[in-house]
């Protein structure tokens, strides 16, 4: 099931969140920022979904803008949840690309719909993970249902009173774990949690317990071995994201400790984080630089080995440039990255072999840098990489056109020169 269009949740009004799925593959949000979307991307123009009419079965009307050139093959499903026909009445539906046509899938345990926070689906598009309140009780929960949403949702989690909450849902790439946030044990802290998809065992969780509600996990990601997991949070100091990995699938999970509050002394890791073909773990903080400033970095899973990123470190008028956000490739050889060079305050994106040290710009769209402030891609939302390495798309705040007022787009480049 190839991705071909990212969670929309920043730019598509009334949609709680968006993935897309083909015939073969998977698609996973990513967390914190991710909350937890896993897996790669191109984007679909957002009007796609905007123009989608009210009923079962109805056609989508496609505005003007990008287009496939083809189109899709039938099979090819948008996912995604909102309040889309009615205010404040969730509902979780799905989209076939090749056809155009609409439908709302019933997952009846689930309040029909109403108050959902979580969808993912799992790798191979055989089924859904779906979060929501139950419909008998007002509880939230977790249920594994068909692709097409029909039949009994198989319980996975239940949450112990209708005051929790269950979000980011995501599955491991082999599909046999689906990891999620859940405040089950300190109401408004949310830790970071798995469970086996055939229900085999109860969920477990493999983060730390968050000390109060103002404590939180805030992004994770799956290393390809659907073994380890990376997750950023301030578990241990408020506001001050570390990174920790953890071998999620243990029955004893112990958590390994990659960048510690103590080291960070008051900055953060971003929470944006990425894998690569041999599972070293890429992340990006500021605590060598200058506030706000921040370096990329990969370690191996156990934290040895950390260095720079070489390549990344460029400059720009001021000295040397901040990475933002990130992406590694389908393939786990290269890799995306935003940084303010050649012009301070103004990110372009960078593609480059992991295996060299050698960046190429792709973007460029702007070479002005703002009087105030800062301008490029959005620090907080990962890039996604076409399944094909080809493109990347992304959100950016780049004054093209008519926009003049920092308001954040969808970008697709070229992955090359």
């Amino acid at each position: 099931m190839a991705l071909i269009a990212l969670r929309f949740s920043l730019l598509v009004c009334s949609l709680a969140s968006l993935v897309a799925c083909g015939p073969s593959g998977s698609s996973n949000p990513d967390a914190g920022g991710s909350p937890g979307i896993d897996g790669s991307s191109t984007g679909v123009d957002a009007s796609l979904v905007d123009a989608a009419p009210s009923g079962d079965g109805a056609p989508l009307s496609y505005d003007a803008g990008p287009s496939f050139d083809a189109g899709p093959p039938s099979g090819s499903y948008v996912y995604y949840y909102g309040d889309f026909d009615t205010a404040d009445l969730y509902q979780l539906a799905r989209v076939d690309l090749g056809s155009g046509l609409r439908t709302i899938l019933p997952i009846a345990e689930l309040a029909g719909g109403a108050d959902l926070t979580g969808v993912a689906v799992s790798p191979g598009q055989t089924s859904l993970a779906v979060a929501g309140k139950n419909a008998l009780d007002d509880a939230p929960e977790i249920r594994l249902y068909a692709a097409d949403g029909s039949g009994v949702g198989t319980l996975l989690y239940a949450a112990a009173d209708s005051a929790r909450v269950i979000t980011t849902l995501t599955f491991s790439p082999d599909g046999d774990w689906l990891a999620f946030l859940t405040d089950s044990e300190v109401l408004g802290g949310k830790a970071l949690h798995v469970v086996p998809v055939n229900a085999s065992a109860a969920a477990k969780r493999v983060s730390l317990l968050p000390l109060s509600s103002s404590h939180d996990v805030a992004s994770f990601r799956w290393a390809s071995d659907s073994v380890q997991i990376a997750f950023v949070g301030d578990l241990v100091t408020n506001n001050d994201d570390a990174l920790w990995t953890v071998n999620a699938t243990a029955a004893s999970p112990s958590t390994v400790e990659i960048v510690s509050t103590l080291e960070l002394s008051g900055r953060d890791v971003g929470r944006i984080i990425g894998f690569d073909s041999s599972d070293r773990l890429y992340f990006v903080a500021d605590y060598e630089l200058a506030d706000n400033q921040s370096r990329l970095y990969r370690c191996a899973i156990d934290g040895t080995g950390r260095v720079q990123v070489p390549g990344t470190g460029l400059s720009n008028g001021a000295g040397e440039a901040s990475v933002g956000g990130f992406a590694i490739s389908p393939n786990g050889l290269s890799i995306a990255f935003a940084s303010d060079s050649p012009t301070a305050n103004l990110s372009q994106v960078y593609t480059m072999l992991l295996s060299g040290s050698t960046p190429v710009l792709v973007s460029s769209l702007t070479t002005t840098a703002p009087a105030t402030n800062e301008r490029g891609p959005n620090f907080f939302e990962p890039m996604r990489w076409s399944p094909d390495g080809s493109a990347l798309t992304l959100a950016a705040d780049w004054p093209i056109g008519e926009d003049v007022n920092n308001d954040f787009g969808v970008f697709v480049l070229p992955s090359s020169a």
